[in-house]
């Protein structure tokens, strides 16, 4: 657990936008936390705003997209 983590689970609850910050922060740390952290932060969403499935597969795609974004930065820090 990383130390942005740690401050949010000292700070008790915190907003759906934060927490988005969160799983978009231990993505770029930790690309392998992603299904994991992306997952739970979908299940908070939509409990939390009732979405439309059309608003919930724009959510999925764009966690999908933080995972390419990782794997391309994790890549190209291999090739230096």
């Amino acid at each position: 657990m990383d130390a942005p983590e740690r401050l949010a689970r000292e700070l008790g609850p915190i907003s759906l936008a934060a927490a988005l910050e969160l799983t978009i922060l231990i993505t770029e740390k930790e690309p392998g936390r992603l299904p994991r952290v992306a997952v739970r932060w979908l299940e908070r969403y939509v409990q939390e705003c009732e979405p439309t499935l059309a608003n919930v597969m724009l959510a999925v795609s764009a966690l999908s997209a933080l995972a390419d974004s990782s794997r391309r930065r994790l890549s190209a820090s291999r090739m230096r």
